[in-house]
């Protein structure tokens, strides 16, 4: 298996964005455009590769939520609690810990799957 290229991260970022905002609203204050702008948001930073793209990693959240969870640490992991069971929670963690290889077309596949 080799490396992912910039391409394919860039293809899998926007298929993983465009997927979560189809959700169609702010997970966190559910305002929906025109009034507010989604963003594809992450719990565990997009340089873990393994987790990037995780449907358990993912949330879909307008700029004043990102940034103001961005800004509060602490405030988004209490919310994230909410969102999430233990066991999602625990599985992006143990997913962290083993950092496995990443496949495009079994992530592609994961993505779509949602």
């Amino acid at each position: 298996m080799s490396r992912l290229t910039k391409t394919q991260k860039n293809k899998l970022d926007a298929l993983c964005a465009t997927k979560k905002k189809a959700i169609g609203y702010c997970e966190h204050c559910h305002r929906s455009p025109p009034q507010i702008q989604l963003q594809w948001a992450h719990l565990h930073t997009r340089k873990i590769l393994c987790t990037r793209w995780h449907v358990n990693n993912s949330f879909c959240l307008c700029a004043g939520c990102h940034i103001y969870f961005t800004d509060h640490p602490p405030a988004f992991m209490n919310w994230v609690q909410t969102q999430r069971t233990v066991d999602q929670l625990t599985l992006l963690q143990e997913l962290i810990n083993r950092l496995p290889k990443i496949d495009y077309e079994t992530v592609k596949s994961d993505i779509l799957s949602w």
